[in-house]
C-alpha cells in the first residue's frame, strides 16, 4: 500500500503552478522525499516548517497536491439505433451531473470536454486451441483483419470532472468520461445505399447465421468418425442449411436479376423514327471507343504519339463501319430498316453483361466468404520481373456463386442472341420481342425449379430438425433445442421475405408496363410454358401486353394468396405482442415524486408479463405458422397450377378452388406490395421521420446490428474485427495515460454499455481474458493475470467495473446462438420468492470469466432486446422496481428499474441508472485511492 502523503519534485512543481508562494515552496523542500501514512502526520510536519497563517490558508491546496489525485476512467459504449459520435458520453456525463449530495448539492463538478485522437491498431487473434466455440469464432473474425490503416485513427472526447466528497479536496477524485463509438464501423454506406444494403444483408445473412449455428452444433459432437458423421442428424442439417442458403442467395437472386435485364431489352424498342438508329449508332461508338482505347493503352509505350492519336480513331471507325453495315438490311423506303434492332440488341447484351459483371463480382465474393464456400484461384501469363523472379501476371479467383453467375449469364446471352438471329429469323420488330420473351421464359423456368427445390429442402430440413429436437429432449440438451428454433427461423423468414418481395417487384413492373403500354397489344407470342398442350385457345398465342399477367398468375401460384394471408397474420401477431413495449418506446414512463410506488410496480409487472407471454407465443407458434405459409402452401399452389395445365391429375374441387383463388390476383398484388412497403418503411424512416415507423425501427436496428456483428465477410475487414481493434486501442490508451501534473494514471476503469454495446464489451473482455499470447499493452488490466480479481489494494493492476443496461446477452444471443454464447445463458428453473435470496456464484454469466471486479445489470420490464441475466424466469420479484439481487460472491448485482422499453436508459426517464452508476464510480474511486497500478512502459 502506498503512502497517502508525500512531497516530491512533481508535487512542488504542481504547487508552483497552483500559485503557492515561492517562499512556502522553499520551506517545503525540507520535507522532500519524506512519506507520511496519515493526514495528521503530514499536517504535523507542515506545522514544523510553516507558520499557522500560511498553513491555514494553503492547507486544502497542500493536501490535494501532496496527497495525490485518484483517476477513474468511465467508458461509455452505445447500443442500437442511429447514434451520433460522442452522444452517449455526453448523456452519461449529464446523468452524473444529475446526482446530488446532501442538501441538494451536486455530486460532480462541471465536465470540461477535450478532443482525443487515438491510434488504432488491430487486435491480434488468439493462437491457442481452447476448444471454446466463442473464442474460435472470435479468432476467425479477427484472423484476416489487416488494420494499421493511417486513416483508421479514432476521434473521441474526454469529459474531465471530479466526484465531490465532503471529506476530500474538490479535485481529489478525478472522473474522466470517454466515448466508445462503433456504429460507423457497422453501417454499410449512407443514404439510399445504406438502406438497401441493410435491407438485403438482413434478409440474405440470416440464413448464414443459422448455418453457423448448425456448424457449431455439429462440432459439439466431438467425433471425427465418418460413420458417426454420416448418421449424425446435425451433420445433415448443416449441409442442407448450406445448400438452402446458397439456393436462396445465389441462383434465385442471380436468375431474377437476369430476368429483369432481359425484360429491360424492350425499352429501346419503344423509340420511334430515328431514335433506334441514333441509339444503336451512339452505343456502338461508345463501346468500340472503350474497347479500342483499353487495348491500345496497354501498348502506349511502344508506339509514337502520332500513331496513337491517328490509329485509335481510324480503328474505331473501321470496326464500327464493319459492324454497322454487317447488320444493314435495306428498308422499303418508307421506314428505317428493322435490322438496327438486331444491332441494338447485341449492344444491349454487351452493356448489361458488363454492368452485371461489376455487380456480381463483389457479391459473389461476399456470398462465398459468408457461406464458407471454397474459391478457385487460377494463375496464368507468367513472366520474369527485373529481379529475375518468375511471377504470374494474371490471377483469376472464382467461387461457386461467381461461377454460377458467369455460366448463367453466358447462357442467357447465347440464348437471346440465338433466338434473335436463328429461331426468329424474320427481319421485323416482333422478333426482338419474341426472342426476349422466349429467353425470359427459360430463365423463369429455371427460377421455378430453384424455388421448388428450395421448398422440398425446407420440408426435409423440418423433418431433420424435428428429429434433432426429440433427441435433444431425450438427452436433456437445452442448447440443441434452442439451436433447432434458430435453424427454423433462419431459413423460413428469409424465404418468405424474398418470395413476397420478388412478387411485389415483378407485379409493380408488369403493371407499369401495362399502364404505359410498353409492350405492344397487336403482337402475339406462343408460349411454351404458360399454355398446356391441350389448350384450345387462340392459336396465335398470348398478346404481349398480357404476358406479364400470365407470368404473375403462374409465379404467384393459386395458394400463394393463402400463404400471404398467413404471413400477414404472423405479422399482426408479432405487432400485437410488441405493441405495448413499442408504445413505451415512443412514450417512456417517467418517475414522478408523487407517483405511488405500488402503481409503478403494477405497471412494471403488467408490461413485463405482456412481453414474456408475447415472446412465448411467437417462439411456439412462429415457426409453425411460417412453415405452413412457406413450403406447404407454395407447393400446394404449384400442384394446382400444374394440374390446370394438364401436367398432373386434377379433380373438379381442385379446379374450382384454383379458379376462385385466381380471381384474387388483384388482392394478391395489393397484399404483397403492402407487406413489402411496411418492411421497406421500417428501414427507410430515419431521423425526423422515425416516428412514422411507430418505434418498430428500433427492433429492426437490433436485427441489423446483430447481423453485422456476426458477419464473416469481407474476410479481411469484418465489422467485429474493426470494432474490437478500436475498443482495444482505447483501452491501451487508458492504460498508458498519465496526468501531466502529478504523473499518475487511472486507478480504475468503469465500463457502462447499453444493448449491443454490452455484447461487444463482454466478448472483448472475455477474449482478452483468454488470449494467448497476451497483449502486453493491456498488461495493466487486472483481467489479464488474476482469475478472480478482488478489491485488494496491493494487487498492482487496474480493476475493471462493468454496468450493462438492456443487455441482450441472455435473452437474444444466449437463446439464438446457444453454442457461441453458452457462457451467458443459464437454465435455472427454481422459483425465487425471497428478494433477499442471493444469486449463486456459478450462475452464468460469471463476472470472473470476464475479469471484472463488479458487474451491475439494470433492465426494464418491457425491454424487447435484453432484460435479466442472472434471475430465473420464475421469480416473484422479477419486475419489481428497485429490488436488488446480489451474487453470493459479491461480484455482481441485478436490478429492475421499472417499466419502459429499450432506448431510454440515458435520459431523465431513468434516474436509477445515474444512481447505480454513481455508486459504481464511488467504489472505483475508493479502489483507485488505495491501489498503485503497475502501468506498462
Amino acid at each position: 500500500m502506498r503512502s497517502h502523503f508525500h512531497i516530491t519534485d512533481k508535487v512542488l512543481a504542481s504547487l508552483s503552478v497552483a500559485g503557492v508562494p515561492s517562499a512556502v515552496i522553499e520551506k517545503l523542500e525540507t520535507l522532500k522525499g519524506q512519506e507520511f501514512e496519515t493526514k495528521e502526520d503530514f499536517l504535523e510536519a507542515l506545522r514544523s516548517v510553516l507558520c499557522p497563517e500560511q498553513l491555514e490558508g494553503l492547507k486544502t491546496t497542500l493536501l490535494a497536491h501532496a496527497g495525490g489525485r485518484s483517476y477513474v476512467a468511465v467508458v461509455t459504449v452505445h447500443g442500437v439505433g442511429d447514434q451520433e459520435p460522442n452522444q452517449t458520453a455526453r448523456r452519461v456525463a449529464n446523468l452524473l451531473l444529475s446526482c446530488n449530495r446532501a442538501e441538494g448539492l451536486t455530486q460532480y463538478t462541471p465536465f470540461e470536454e477535450t478532443s482525443v485522437r487515438v491510434a488504432t491498431r488491430k487486435l491480434d487473434p488468439d493462437s491457442a486451441e481452447t476448444g471454446d466455440s466463442s473464442q474460435v469464432f472470435m479468432r476467425e473474425l479477427l484472423d484476416g483483419y489487416e488494420g494499421n490503416d493511417p486513416a483508421a485513427a479514432y476521434d473521441t472526447i474526454r469529459l474531465e470532472g471530479a466526484r465531490l466528497d465532503d471529506h476530500s479536496p474538490a479535485d481529489r477524485r478525478r472522473v474522466h468520461v470517454y466515448d466508445m463509438f462503433w456504429a460507423d464501423l457497422s453501417q454499410l454506406g449512407s443514404g439510399l445505399v445504406r438502406v438497401l444494403s441493410e435491407f438485403f444483408l438482413l434478409i440474405f445473412h440470416i440464413g448464414d447465421l443459422g448455418r453457423r449455428t448448425a456448424h457449431f452444433a455439429k462440432e459439439q459432437k466431438g467425433t471425427s468418425s465418418c460413420w458417426h458423421k454420416l448418421f449424425s442428424c446435425w451433420h445433415w442439417i448443416f449441409w442442407v442449411q448450406a445448400l438452402m442458403v446458397w439456393l436462396l442467395t445465389g441462383p434465385i437472386v442471380i436468375l431474377n436479376i437476369y430476368e429483369l435485364a432481359v425484360v429491360l431489352l424492350v425499352l429501346p424498342l419503344k423509340l420511334d423514327g430515328w431514335g433506334p438508329f441514333l441509339l444503336a449508332l451512339g452505343a456502338l461508338a461508345v463501346i468500340l471507343a472503350v474497347v479500342v482505347g483499353k487495348c491500345l493503352f496497354r501498348f502506349r509505350s511502344r508506339m509514337p504519339g502520332l500513331v496513337w492519336w491517328v490509329l485509335a480513331p481510324l480503328l474505331t471507325l473501321g470496326m464500327g463501319a464493319a459492324l454497322f453495315f454487317g447488320f444493314w438490311t435495306p428498308g422499303d423506303g418508307k421506314d428505317m430498316p428493322n435490322s438496327y434492332y438486331h444491332l441494338l440488341a447485341l449492344e444491349w447484351c454487351v452493356i448489361v453483361s458488363w454492368l452485371l459483371c461489376q455487380l456480381f463480382r463483389p457479391y459473389s465474393r461476399a456470398r462465398d466468404q459468408a457461406g464458407g464456400l471454397p474459391r478457385l484461384k487460377v494463375s496464368f501469363g507468367a513472366r520474369t520481373n527485373a529481379q529475375g523472379n518468375r511471377v504470374q501476371r494474371y490471377q483469376l479467383e472464382l467461387g461457386f456463386t461467381g461461377g454460377f453467375a458467369i455460366l448463367a449469364g453466358a447462357g442467357t446471352v447465347f440464348l437471346f442472341l440465338s433466338n434473335v438471329f436463328f429461331v426468329f429469323r424474320d427481319d421485323k420488330l416482333p422478333c426482338i420481342y419474341a426472342a426476349g420473351m422466349r429467353t425470359f421464359e427459360k430463365l423463369f423456368g429455371a427460377v421455378t425449379i430453384c424455388w421448388f427445390a428450395l421448398f422440398v429442402l425446407i420440408l426435409f430440413q423440418a423433418i431433420l430438425l424435428l428429429v434433432a429436437y426429440r433427441l435433444a429432449s431425450r438427452r436433456r440438451k437445452p442448447a440443441e433445442q434452442r439451436a433447432v428454433w434458430t435453424m427454423a427461423i433462419s431459413i423460413l423468414h428469409p424465404t418468405a421475405l424474398v418470395r413476397v418481395l420478388t412478387l411485389a417487384i415483378w407485379g409493380s413492373l408488369w403493371m407499369s408496363f401495362d399502364r404505359f403500354q410498353v409492350l405492344p397489344q397487336d403482337v402475339y407470342y406462343r408460349s411454351s410454358i404458360l399454355k398446356s398442350p391441350q389448350d384450345t385457345g387462340d392459336a396465335r398465342g398470348i398478346p404481349m401486353n398480357k404476358f406479364g399477367e400470365e407470368i404473375l398468375a403462374f409465379s404467384g401460384t393459386a395458394a400463394f394468396t393463402l400463404a400471404l394471408m398467413v404471413m400477414a397474420f404472423a405479422v399482426i401477431a408479432a405487432v400485437w405482442g410488441l405493441f405495448p413495449t413499442v408504445w413505451a418506446e415512443i412514450h417512456p414512463p417517467r418517475k414522478r415524486k408523487e407517483e405511488d410506488e405500488e402503481a409503478r410496480r403494477r405497471m412494471s409487472r403488467v408490461l413485463g408479463g405482456w412481453l414474456t407471454n408475447g415472446y412465448s407465443c411467437l417462439f411456439r407458434l412462429g415457426p409453425g405458422v411460417m412453415f405452413l405459409a412457406v413450403p406447404l402452401l407454395f407447393l400446394a399452389g404449384y400442384y394446382l397450377k400444374f394440374a390446370e395445365y394438364g401436367y398432373l391429375p386434377s379433380s373438379p374441387p381442385l379446379t374450382r378452388l384454383d379458379h376462385r383463388l385466381k380471381e384474387q390476383l388483384d388482392f394478391l398484388h395489393a397484399l404483397s406490395i403492402a407487406l413489402s412497403a411496411i418492411l421497406i418503411g421500417l428501414f427507410s424512416f430515419r431521423g425526423p421521420l422515425e416516428w412514422v415507423a411507430l418505434g418498430f425501427h428500433s427492433a429492426v436496428r437490433v436485427a441489423l446490428d446483430v447481423d453485422n456483428y456476426m458477419r464473416e465477410f469481407p474476410y479481411h475487414d469484418t465489422p467485429r474485427a474493426k470494432i474490437s481493434a478500436r475498443y482495444a486501442s482505447l483501452l491501451r490508451y487508458l492504460c498508458k495515460w498519465r496526468d501531466p501534473v502529478d504523473g499518475r494514471g487511472y486507478g480504475a476503469i468503469v465500463l457502462i454499455a447499453h444493448s449491443q454495446g454490452s455484447v461487444i464489451t463482454a466478448d472483448l473482455l472475455r477474449f482478452l481474458r483468454r488470449q494467448q499470447p497476451r497483449d502486453h499493452r493491456l498488461s495493466a488490466l487486472c483481467l489479464q493475470d488474476h482469475p478472480a480479481p478482488t478489491l485488494s489494494p496491493g494487487d498492482g493492476f487496474i480493476p475493471v467495473y462493468l454496468m450493462t443496461v438492456g443487455s441482450p446477452l441472455r435473452q437474444l444471443y444466449g437463446w439464438c446462438f446457444p453454442h457461441l454464447y453458452e457462457w451467458s445463458y443459464h437454465s435455472c428453473v427454481d422459483r425465487w420468492m425471497d428478494p433477499a435470496q442471493r444469486i449463486p456464484s456459478d450462475q452464468k454469466p460469471v463476472p470472473q470469466e470476464l475479469g471484472l471486479v463488479f458487474w451491475v445489470n439494470a433492465y426494464r420490464s418491457g425491454d424487447y432486446v435484453g432484460r435479466y441475466l442472472w434471475r430465473p424466469k420464475d421469480c416473484d420479484f422479477l419486475w419489481d422496481p428497485g429490488t436488488q439481487s446480489l451474487r453470493a460472491d459479491n461480484s455482481g448485482m441485478e436490478v429492475c428499474i421499472g417499466a419502459g422499453a429499450h432506448t431510454h436508459y440515458f435520459d431523465e426517464t431513468a434516474p436509477e441508472v445515474a444512481e447505480y452508476l454513481d455508486h459504481l464510480v464511488e467504489n472505483a474511486c475508493k479502489c483507485a485511492e488505495t491501489a498503485r497500478p503497475r502501468y506498462p512502459q
